[in-house]
């Protein structure tokens, strides 16, 4: 067993090198500097530690001798498609990856048409639908809305009624395009019939798999086709997205790994030697 403080201080360190628990800011952690990281040899160690007293899987095989059949889903298709936009940022003779937070919010504000008639033309043949368009900005969905037709949009201002009505109508075949957040409908839903999906990047990969796994789940038949809709000025937010799924299929594969260590442990009394009875006995 141990604690929050003992956990921490045996696996991780930060940038203070103290065990302050109070004010602590995980990797990643919205978007945030990292305070807290892995120390050096710690990593294995850590999984480890988990694995004694939980277990991960993605699959039935995971965890043992089983059959994964029926349990195979369809697999995923990605295609990332990178429009230039028609004007330059401020001040600049050409396009650039924003590098700043501050830089890459306005790159997102400045190129909202051009992303959205992207979108627009990527689902207007209606073989492409039913088709779940996730964007990031209220301008965004709005502007989504208005370019493609028949499209219903889900959006904070609506009260809880109308999104409930608005989600169970796609759900139910009703709309065969709907534009959301995944703050808003990114978790939960059960939308197996729906094949198409269109993003923006994000550098939250939570948010991203969330919304991504409304369509890819069991109960889908078709291959998943996943588009991402971004700039030039946006590469760094989506190595970053990249990078953060790369990095979770790694440590999955890991502790995937160290559960089936641990399930490999067998206790037994055979002994090396055939035991012989003393002549005194």
């Amino acid at each position: 067993y141990l604690g929050l403080p003992e956990m921490l201080t045996r696996f991780f360190k930060n940038d203070q090198n103290n065990s302050d628990t109070k004010t602590h800011k995980w990797m990643g952690k919205g978007g945030g500097v990292s305070t807290w990281r892995f120390k050096g040899h710690a990593e294995e160690h850590f999984w480890r530690w988990v694995c004694s007293w939980a277990r991960s899987g993605r699959k039935p095989s995971d965890l043992g001798d089983f059959e994964d059949e029926r349990f195979v889903l369809p697999g995923m298709i990605q295609q990332e498609y990178i429009i230039e936009p028609r004007s330059l940022p401020p001040g600049e003779l050409f396009q650039r990856p924003a590098f700043s937070l501050y830089e890459q919010r306005e790159e997102r504000r400045r190129t909202i048409q051009e992303r959205c008639e992207k979108v627009a033309a990527l689902v207007a043949d209606k073989s492409q639908r039913p088709v779940a368009v996730w964007c990031h900005l209220n301008s965004e969905g709005d502007l989504l809305e208005k370019l493609i037709p028949n499209c219903i949009q889900v959006k904070g201002a609506d009260s809880d009624d109308e999104k409930e009505e608005k989600l169970m109508a796609f759900t139910n075949r009703q709309a065969d395009c709907i534009v959301t957040k995944s703050s808003i409908a990114g978790w939960g839903l059960n939308w197996q019939h729906c094949w198409h999906q269109v993003h923006f990047p994000t550098h939250s990969f939570e948010q991203f798999f969330q919304s991504v796994r409304r369509s890819l789940r069991f109960g889908q038949k078709r291959k998943v086709h996943i588009d991402i809709v971004s700039t030039v000025g946006e590469k760094l937010v989506m190595d970053n997205l990249l990078t953060k799924a790369a990095a979770a299929d790694k440590m999955l594969d890991r502790i995937v790994e160290l559960v089936n260590e641990e399930l490999k442990i067998r206790r037994s009394n055979e002994y090396a030697e055939q035991e012989e009875i003393p002549t005194w006995a």
